[in-house]
Order: C-alpha cells, then sequence, then structure tokens
C-alpha cells in the first residue's frame, strides 16, 4: 500500500494501485495495510496512527455543556411554580451530580 503524505498527514491511500505523480510538498510512502487517511500522520518521523488528543475539558466545560438552556430553565421554573413540582432543581442538580467539583 501507498500513502499520499501533505503536511505530515496521510490525506490519501492506494490499494492495488500504482502511484500517480505528485508535487512537492506531497509524497508517497509505503504504508501498512490498515493505514486510513486522515488517521494515521508522521510523527518524529514514523509514519503511525495519530494519537486522540487528550481530553482538557474542565467539570465547568461538561457542565455548561450538560445545562438545559436558559429558556428550558425559565419555563423549568415557570412551571414549577404553577404545578409546585421540582423540575429545575431536579434538572440543575442532576447536571452537578453527574459532573461534580473535583
Amino acid at each position: 500500500m501507498k500513502a499520499l503524505i501533505l503536511d505530515n498527514l496521510v490525506v490519501d491511500v492506494l490499494i492495488d494501485s500504482e502511484t500517480f505523480e505528485v508535487t512537492e510538498p506531497m509524497y508517497w510512502l509505503d504504508c501498512p495495510d490498515d493505514c486510513v487517511m486522515h488517521e494515521w500522520s508522521i510523527i518524529d518521523d514514523v509514519l503511525q496512527k495519530t494519537p486522540e488528543p487528550e481530553d482538557t475539558r474542565t467539570y465547568a466545560d461538561f457542565r455548561r455543556e450538560a445545562y438545559p438552556s436558559l429558556e428550558e430553565q425559565a419555563d423549568m421554573q415557570y412551571h414549577d411554580l404553577i404545578d409546585g413540582t421540582t423540575t429545575w432543581k431536579d434538572a440543575i442538580q442532576a447536571v452537578k451530580d453527574a459532573h461534580p467539583k473535583p
């Protein structure tokens, strides 16, 4: 198999095909059978599967993504007042429980 490399990233893979001429900065490189474009790259001069980036999100980031929108929260609070329920408090607590402070 051959991998087409551009900016240290595999942008195409040819299986049982002849390579075609490319211009710099692209070039062809032999690659293993499990090489997949956009998932492999040249790291420290070695063609290898690109590692997953480290997740650097904090609990606050996760909470921000999980909270209902402000419109939804306002609607919950309105219905809680009218119906005597605790839907809003329960929804907020569920997010805090799922993503606790460290």
